[in-house]
C-alpha cells in the first residue's frame, strides 16, 4: 500500500483535496529534469501526505490560490487551523522556481481570530505582514510590503 493510499484512508481531509494536490504534484514532478529536483519533489510530497495523515482536519480549512478562475501558477496553498475559539494558525506553501529546489516560500503565522474583521498576520519565516479577509468560501490575503507578495491574492476554499 502506498503512502497516498494510506493517507486517503486515514485522513479526515476531503478526498478531492488529496487527489487535487496529487495531480498538482504530478504536474510539478513531470517538469523535473534532474534527479535532485525529483528527490526534492518526492520529499516534499511525503511531508505533505504525512501532514494530511496526522492533522485533525475537522478544524482545518484548505485554500488554493486562484487567478482568472484557475489554480494559480506557481501553485500556492494555505491551511487555516482553528487552534481555539480565539486563535488561528495559517500555514502556506508557494513554489516560485521551476525546479522547486530553492523556490519554496513558507507562511507560518498566528493570530487572534476576530469575527467579521480583517486579521493581521506576521509571517514567522520572513517577518512579512499580511491582512487576511475571509468571506464564505473566498479568502483574500494582501501585503503592502513590496517584497511580501508571494502569498498575496485570492484563495478559494477547497473543503
Amino acid at each position: 500500500m502506498s503512502l497516498l493510499d494510506t493517507t486517503q484512508q486515514t485522513t479526515n481531509a476531503p478526498l478531492h483535496l488529496i487527489n487535487e494536490t496529487q495531480n498538482l504534484w504530478l504536474h510539478r514532478i513531470y517538469k523535473c529534469k534532474a534527479d535532485k529536483c525529483i528527490q526534492n519533489e518526492l520529499s516534499s510530497r511525503i511531508d505533505e501526505l504525512n501532514t494530511y495523515s496526522s492533522l485533525n482536519q475537522s478544524l482545518t480549512q484548505h485554500f488554493f490560490k486562484y487567478t482568472q478562475g484557475k489554480v494559480a501558477t506557481p501553485n500556492t496553498y494555505l491551511q487555516i487551523h482553528q487552534l481555539d475559539q480565539k486563535r488561528i494558525k495559517v500555514e502556506g506553501l508557494s513554489y516560485t522556481h521551476k525546479h522547486h529546489e530553492k523556490g519554496k516560500h513558507f507562511l507560518i503565522a498566528y493570530s487572534n481570530n476576530t469575527p467579521n474583521e480583517s486579521i493581521q498576520l506576521k509571517n514567522t519565516d520572513d517577518q512579512c505582514i499580511y491582512e487576511l479577509k475571509q468571506s464564505k468560501a473566498l479568502l483574500t490575503l494582501k501585503s503592502d510590503q513590496p517584497t511580501c507578495q508571494h502569498f498575496s491574492g485570492v484563495y478559494r476554499l477547497y473543503d
